[in-house]
């Protein structure tokens, strides 16, 4: 039969308590890289659908002035989409009502 001195479990302790600390940490890293993965693709893809809702609502706001044969305002370099938005419905605002 084995015998363990008190030695032997002590160092049995240290080893396995390296073990599951190892194990913790790596598993927390993983998970914090699989959030942050995610995050990442979830904002891409908000931003992605965002463009498209915006891009939309600028060609369907140019053909509306157009439409009612006004001047289609030009983007300028450097303008966002969101300030193009604004600049185009601020000229159907001012288009005259029917």
């Amino acid at each position: 039969m084995f015998r363990f001195t008190i030695r032997d479990v002590l160092w049995l302790t240290v080893v396995v308590g390296l073990a599951v600390g190892w194990w913790m940490e790596h598993s927390r890293r993983e998970a914090s890289i699989d959030r942050q993965s995610l995050t990442y693709v979830i904002e891409k893809a908000y931003d992605r659908q965002a463009r498209e809702i915006l891009k939309r609502r600028i060609e369907t706001l140019e053909n509306t002035i157009a439409a009612a044969g006004a001047d289609v305002p030009e983007e300028p370099k450097g303008m966002t989409f969101r300030d193009f938005l604004a600049e185009l419905e601020r000229a159907k605002k001012s288009l005259p009502r029917k």
